[in-house]
């Protein structure tokens, strides 16, 4: 997908193999359920967002959201700005690498997380 804008309240459930490049989507639970994703300068806005995915990388993006990546599993996110209450709770194998990241109660339960710079 490129060039999309994407409104809709649950889009993306259980897709496998996507790209979607200078996107934007308002949604919810958003590409919950999904595998291998591979996000590039897409901008987000909504709740639940990327919920149980596998897989993923996320580079150059913006996620306003409440709790991105609720056990997800091997995501790569670089150079993004993420917003999230809740973020990547229960998260296994996320690395985030120079991101900048608002929120409230982020990486509460994960297991191997890895933050760094460049």
């Amino acid at each position: 997908m490129e060039n999309c804008d994407i409104i809709s309240q649950e889009f993306g459930w259980s897709v496998k193999n996507i790209t979607m490049n200078k996107c934007t989507a308002i949604s919810e639970y958003f590409m919950m359920r999904s595998e291998n994703l591979k996000f590039g300068d897409v901008e987000f806005k909504g709740k639940y967002s990327f919920q149980y995915i596998e897989n993923a990388t996320f580079e150059n993006c913006i996620f306003d959201t409440k709790d991105a990546f609720w056990h997800g599993k091997n995501i790569t996110v670089k150079n993004n700005v993420v917003k999230g209450e809740y973020l990547a709770w229960y998260s296994d194998g996320l690395t985030l690498i120079d991101c900048k990241i608002i929120g409230t109660q982020p990486f509460c339960y994960c297991k191997k997380l890895k933050i760094s710079k460049l």
